[in-house]
């Protein structure tokens, strides 16, 4: 799991490119996407942990 926001949109960022999204013209919204998207999806799985007392989990192993 990611350890913050940066490093899940870092994450988002690289899986976007290999599924061939444009991200680095100055057109490419791929990068402010990608920003909203990993800091969502970090706050909600902070405040998941925060709530349970123990790391979230996405069930894979």
């Amino acid at each position: 799991m990611a350890t913050n926001a940066a490093a899940l949109m870092a994450d988002i960022i690289k899986e976007l490119k290999v599924e061939g999204f444009a991200t680095g013209n100055e057109f490419a919204q791929t990068e402010k996407l990608a920003a909203a998207l990993g800091r969502a999806v970090y706050k909600h799985m902070t405040l998941l942990d925060d709530n349970t007392g123990t790391p979230a989990s996405t069930g894979h192993k």
